[in-house]
């Protein structure tokens, strides 16, 4: 509420400055930032608004206009729409964003990542793993490179082939993966729920609570919970799943009233389409339960 409430003044205040100034850049740098502060406060049809304006501007005012800047307001807007829930669209503006960076830099690898969750949140499933192989031989994730988004790419393959049904192969490949727990700020999360998955799936009881633990401390080592509420009920859920011995149908009264927040997906419980949480948890779990 604190952060809505600031936000919202200082966006008043940059529009202020912006129309007064008719400075180019400044309108730019102005649409950027509400683009990422309506995002942040899950308002996406404003930041779709602002997305378009930077897009346009980018492309028509010579000002602003650059390759590496068309790239970027594409970016922003197949993101918008992937959180919107319009996945075509996703895929189209992620698409001209992955052709527009430069080859082989980072901007050109979270484009790739990004064109991948639009896929496959399309179910356009021979799409998605071809951008992922196409990501798997990006220069940073091959050669190692950057080890953050080596990890990052990794986890997506895991979690694609889960999703396909190999769940051996699945951990196979995540086991391979060293470098989790360095992405402290970022998909470390996804990681341990994966690897959770996983083990329900193979009915590891022992092996899953031990693992459990390990999650839990984490989340309150590097305090993860701190703003949303959806990781701490998606733990509490898998911890009596755990004590229930994958009696996933004894198991559900209980939590309805969560896993219909987790459903719903709003506020604190909020789902990013293209996070850590690769296996949509409340999915899954209806899956396992019919």
């Amino acid at each position: 509420t604190e952060y809505v409430k600031k936000g919202e003044n200082v966006m008043l205040e940059l529009s202020s400055i912006s129309d007064a100034s008719h400075s180019s850049r400044i309108r730019f740098f102005r649409n950027l930032a509400a683009i990422n502060y309506h995002s942040a406060a899950h308002d996406f049809e404003k930041a779709e608004k602002f997305a378009g304006q930077l897009l346009s501007s980018v492309e028509k005012d010579r000002i602003v206009l650059s390759r590496s800047n068309r790239a970027g307001a594409n970016m922003e807007l197949a993101n918008v729409y992937l959180n919107m829930g319009k996945y075509d669209r996703a895929v189209e503006y992620a698409t001209k964003a992955a052709g527009l960076f430069k080859t082989g830099m980072i901007n050109q690898l979270n484009a790739y990542i990004l064109l991948f969750f639009s896929y496959f949140r399309n179910k356009q499933f021979s799409e998605a793993e071809d951008v992922l192989r196409m990501s798997q031989n990006h220069r940073l994730v091959k050669h190692r490179i950057n080890p953050m988004m080596h990890s990052r790419v990794h986890l997506l393959r895991a979690a694609f082939t889960f999703f396909q049904g190999d769940v051996e192969q699945s951990s196979r490949i995540l086991n391979r993966n060293t470098e989790p727990d360095r992405d402290k700020d970022g998909w470390m999360p996804g990681f341990y729920m994966l690897d959770l998955l996983i083990l329900m799936e193979k009915k590891a009881v022992e092996l899953a609570s031990y693992r459990l633990e390990a999650f839990r401390k984490m989340i309150r080592r590097y305090q993860v919970c701190q703003r949303e509420m959806r990781l701490p009920v998606i733990t509490s859920i898998l911890k009596d799943i755990v004590k229930n011995d994958f009696d996933f149908r004894n198991v559900l009264p209980a939590h309805e009233p969560e896993i219909k927040k987790l459903s719903e997906a709003r506020e604190q419980y909020y789902w990013n389409p293209a996070g850590y949480e690769v296996i949509r948890f409340d999915e899954w779990l209806m899956r396992k339960v019919s």
